[in-house]
């Protein structure tokens, strides 16, 4: 019986601290702004409307992923994009998991 009487607190601590939040994180709210503007990034393709892209992107930003190599600049990152959304026709993009920190989505 005493057992018991010992052990029953000791998982009710280990059960709490368990289901404690702290220390656990959660998205960053850089983490958020960087994920938020993959949403709108994604919209703008799946819409074909680059008007706002600027909203997005930085003035200075150099997109590595272009199709002939790296693209310095919002007006060229914007005219690729415009280029590589011509391509396709009814094109409509499913998420099925996301992940994002500080620097990444």
């Amino acid at each position: 019986m005493k057992k018991l009487l010992i052990a029953l607190p000791v998982a009710l601590c280990i059960g709490l601290v368990s289901c404690s939040d702290k220390g656990s994180g959660g998205m960053s709210d850089a983490a958020k702004k960087n994920l938020d503007a993959m949403h709108g990034v994604q919209k703008c393709f799946d819409t074909k409307d680059f008007s706002k892209i600027g909203d997005y992107i930085a003035e200075d930003a150099v997109d590595h992923a272009g199709m002939e190599g790296d693209v310095k600049g919002l007006a060229n990152i914007k005219a690729e994009m415009v280029k590589m959304a011509a391509m396709t026709e009814n094109d409509k993009t499913e998420i099925i998991k996301e992940l994002a920190d500080d620097e990444y989505v």
